[in-house]
């Protein structure tokens, strides 16, 4: 990280590097008829990149992996980051990817479902927003339901929602509670 202020031409020079390789393979997997390639950035929030570094460090590199590999078939590329993105949701999408992933609402993250979608869900599909730990976790099976249904209030109008939680599923939740959530989104589906 001191590195970004210390010597940002060396931090770029192996990004470079970086993006030679992601690219390299992630073109090699999408020219084998793979549907969707996610691209792993999940330590790029806002409680550990500022904006401007996010900006300067991140978007131009994701930007063009994208469209390296948009170039190479039909596959949809989407973005994984983790944490506080919601002073940074428009710059992850002006790197072309068709979606993301987690969107962490609070107290994970800084993601309110409702507003991601006013500002960017018209322009790619989001998948997350379920809180793993603070719902899935730590809350009873009716509470679940009414944090999940809540979820699904917000994300689905309009399409390009995929029900998920934000990020993994953590350590420890019951699987009833997973079976659940996938209960949850499967009656949605079916109405």
């Amino acid at each position: 990280m001191v590195g970004l202020i210390d010597d940002a031409e060396k931090c770029h020079a192996v990004l470079e590097r970086g993006l030679e390789y992601a690219s390299n393979w992630g073109t090699a997997q999408v020219r084998c008829g793979i549907d969707a390639i996610k691209i792993s950035s999940p330590y790029v929030g806002g409680g550990l990149l500022s904006r401007r570094f996010y900006r300067e460090f991140v978007v131009p590199y994701e930007r063009r992996l994208v469209e390296r590999l948009h170039a190479a078939g039909p596959a949809r590329v989407y973005t994984h980051t983790c944490g506080a993105i919601g002073d940074r949701l428009e710059d992850m999408v002006s790197t072309g990817t068709d979606g993301l992933e987690c969107l962490d609402p609070p107290p994970l993250g800084d993601v309110e479902l409702d507003d991601a979608k006013r500002r960017i869900g018209d322009r790619v599909f989001i998948k997350g927003n379920v809180d793993s730990v603070n719902t899935l976790l730590k809350k009873q099976p009716a509470q679940i339901e009414t944090d999940v249904r809540r979820v699904l209030a917000m994300g689905a109008p309009g399409g390009g929602f995929i029900l998920s939680t934000a990020c993994s599923i953590a350590p420890g939740v019951p699987a009833e509670h997973v079976r659940l959530l996938a209960g949850i989104a499967r009656d949605a589906l079916l109405r």
